[in-house]
């Protein structure tokens, strides 16, 4: 959960999954729901307890304290490259991939752009200076992952590869920065929406390399802030079946948080409106859930509420969604 939310800055729902939603043979499954910008959830972690069912499909024995034979409770869990495609879904931009610092290949990119420049080897041995100072830099306990783009193309194209790559800051340097011992460079998460152009910043190299470490984190805070402000303002209560009809029969709908009870495992509508029950919230977790728009004031147990499927009383709240 922490590398998810804090590395990768993915917002998720965490709890349990409905019983016909669980692992095949799992006694409880604990699960992370993603919310993608379209909408759309994506499970990016879970957790089976298997109870001893396995076990005794398979034989799995040990012998207790008391040296009496007996099946091995067991568990189930993991996460897979699916992760890769939440982080580009849930971060990508019209301009391609943005990466949050933590886990970005390259954190820092250099681009000397020499053109038709009288000296080049100026700007190169600058550009290379600059990096070695950057390399000396600490960041979350590790060398800021910084490198010299040196190919022979035009500063433009270099410049916009590495936008497409996601990298977090990229720096360009020309002779302008050399004469002036500047450094110019873009934040990647700026960018703006539908365009080309982001703000461009220049300052002394001295200030640049002493702010460095805020550039990173500031980086990395916005990515994961901007994705919890997704996912708490795209889930809405509805507790009325006509309105989770009209909801699910917009474009791009998102989060569903309702009242739900297991009679409801097989109801039609959820084919209809081709949804599934995503996460059971924990208890942590509705404490921030009941400030969606339209919750109930002071009903986190989920009291006196009828499941908007079946109408019956409700068992507790589940999250809905579209899935991937």
């Amino acid at each position: 959960h922490r590398f998810i939310c804090d590395e990768l800055c993915l917002a998720v729902i965490t709890g349990q999954k409905t019983p016909d939603e669980r692992f095949p043979g799992s006694v409880a499954t604990h699960t992370l729901e993603a919310l993608m910008q379209d909408g759309k959830a994506l499970q990016v972690g879970t957790s089976h307890f298997l109870g001893q069912n396995f076990a005794k499909a398979y034989q799995i024995k040990f012998h207790n304290k008391e040296d009496t034979e007996e099946y091995a409770w067991t568990t189930s869990w993991g996460v897979s490259t699916r992760l890769i495609g939440g982080l580009i879904m849930t971060h990508g931009d019209d301009h391609g991939l943005v990466l949050p610092p933590a886990v970005a290949p390259k954190q820092i990119v250099i681009l000397p752009i020499t053109g038709r420049h009288h000296s080049p080897e100026e700007i190169l041995t600058y550009a290379q200076e600059l990096k070695l100072m950057i390399a000396k830099v600490s960041w979350q306990g590790q060398p800021v992952r910084v490198f010299v783009d040196q190919r022979d193309l035009r500063g433009g194209e270099k410049k916009w590869q590495q936008v497409k790559k996601g990298v977090p800051l990229i720096i360009e340097i020309g002779p302008h920065e050399v004469t002036r011992q500047e450094v110019s460079y873009l934040c990647r998460y700026q960018g703006t929406e539908g365009g080309k152009k982001f703000p461009q910043v220049t300052m002394a190299k001295s200030d640049f390399l002493a702010q460095l470490t805020t550039l990173l984190s500031s980086a990395q805070e916005y990515l994961q802030k901007k994705a919890k402000q997704k996912i708490s303002q795209h889930t809405r209560f509805i507790n009325d079946q006509s309105q989770l009809v009209d909801y699910f029969s917009r474009d791009n709908p998102a989060f569903v948080l309702a009242p739900w009870c297991q009679a409801a495992i097989k109801h039609p509508l959820l084919k209809t409106l081709k949804i599934t029950p995503r996460v059971i919230p924990r208890d942590q977790e509705m404490v921030t859930l009941k400030e969606v728009k339209g919750f109930p004031t002071g009903d986190l147990e989920c009291q006196d509420q009828k499941c908007v499927f079946t109408g019956q009383t409700a068992e507790c709240y589940v999250v809905f969604a579209r899935a991937y």
